[in-house]
């Protein structure tokens, strides 16, 4: 049981990291475009739900709606 526990809040710490470092790294790459990721709850809990999807879906957004 405790295991179980364990496991799954790691991974939940995991894939929170992976997020963060995702936007970042995201970031870093495309601010010359002038497209930036804001690095908001939102969006973290967005991409650790969908992954790289949703960073592709959120920079779609900024460029054509700012």
């Amino acid at each position: 049981m405790l295991k179980i526990i364990l496991d799954s809040l790691f991974l939940i710490i995991k894939k929170f990291i992976y997020s963060v470092l995702v936007i970042y790294a995201f970031n870093m790459i495309i601010y010359p475009v002038g497209i930036i990721i804001p690095m908001n709850f939102f969006t973290i809990i967005t991409i650790m739900i969908c992954g790289f999807p949703a960073v592709i879906g959120f920079s779609l957004f900024c460029l054509f709606i700012m």
